[in-house]
């Protein structure tokens, strides 16, 4: 089971304003202070459903459209490769600004993901 810490909106609101109010915090890499006590997505769905009052009654099943249209979940696997394709590829080619009146357009390229 794979925990992870997570950050709840006010709280990492909350975070970001004590770092924008701090000139000491500018060009420094910090982490927002979160619960030690990491918890799955699924222990996360529980607690929520707890402090509503409810119980959860459902399960997640594709099995619907994956049988009627086809369907099929990427693997993780391959979208953390995708996703660092494309970062990489937005690294090494920078989006064109071009000012037109007082918007800006991207006219860069766009990513083309090859497998």
């Amino acid at each position: 089971m794979t925990t992870r810490p997570q950050h709840v909106v006010f709280g990492a609101g909350e975070g970001l304003a004590v770092l924008g109010e701090h000139p000491d915090a500018v060009g420094e890499v910090w982490h927002l202070p979160n619960d030690p006590d990491t918890r799955t997505t699924r222990q996360l769905v529980d607690i929520a459903y707890r402090h509503a009052g409810r119980s959860r009654r459902f399960v997640v099943d594709s099995s619907k459209i994956a049988t009627s249209l086809g369907a099929k979940a990427t693997p993780v696997d391959d979208a953390v490769a995708d996703t660092l394709d494309a970062y990489r590829h937005d690294a090494a080619n920078p989006p064109l600004i071009a000012r037109a009146g007082a918007g800006r357009h991207h006219i860069g390229p766009s990513v083309k993901r090859t497998r």
